[in-house]
């Protein structure tokens, strides 16, 4: 599903569902904040400089609650469901800087996906400070399973980031199923779901 960030916030404004006043700005009614990608990345690096792997664990669960928030506003504002909702989500994630997205694979029975993210702000400006030795997107991770978990209706959902442009790819891939799908011996595992 291609995203056309131009055409849905023009859709926004002529739908009165994007509304800035003075030092506001809410869409479907929520109000949302920007934060510039830089300032975010140095944000999240002191973490986890100070907490180490608890640290990356605590931004990810926080994500996820985040997430859910997130697909339950607009599940139930716009009485969204599905790919319709996954749409949405994608959309307004698109316009804060989170990305442009693609299912690379999705299994909706499985509740099993592969996508794969492009231009993520937080990731490249990740990048411009040095390049990772490991995936650093934990608060998206996060808040991509808490949006999954709504949209399958699944709360053993977790997101594993196995490659990042703050690595040096060309997008961000993240893999998508039930938490006992995953190889707990795995090193990548231990480290993003603890």
């Amino acid at each position: 599903m291609p995203l056309n960030l131009e055409e849905f916030f023009r859709k926004l404004l002529f739908a009165r569902q994007l509304k800035i006043s003075e030092g506001h700005m809410e869409i479907y009614g929520v109000p949302y904040v920007f934060f510039p990608a830089e300032s975010f990345t140095i944000l999240i690096d002191s973490i986890i400089e100070v907490a180490g792997k608890e640290g990356k664990l605590k931004i990810y669960n926080e994500g996820i609650h985040v997430g859910g928030s997130i697909a339950k506003t607009l599940k139930n504002s716009l009485d969204a469901r599905g790919n319709r909702l996954l749409d949405v989500i994608f959309h307004i994630g698109g316009m804060g800087g989170w990305g442009l997205w693609e299912f690379f694979r999705k299994d909706d029975e499985k509740k099993e996906a592969i996508v794969h993210g492009l231009n993520i702000a937080a990731a490249q400006a990740a990048y411009k400070l040095g390049k990772r030795k490991e995936p650093s997107c934990h608060m998206l991770r996060g808040i991509m399973a808490g949006e999954m978990r709504e949209v399958w209706e699944n709360k053993n959902i977790d997101v594993l980031e196995t490659r990042c442009i703050s690595q040096g790819y060309k997008f961000c891939e993240f893999e998508i199923k039930e938490h006992k799908k995953f190889n707990k011996k795995d090193k990548l595992v231990k480290e993003e779901l603890g």
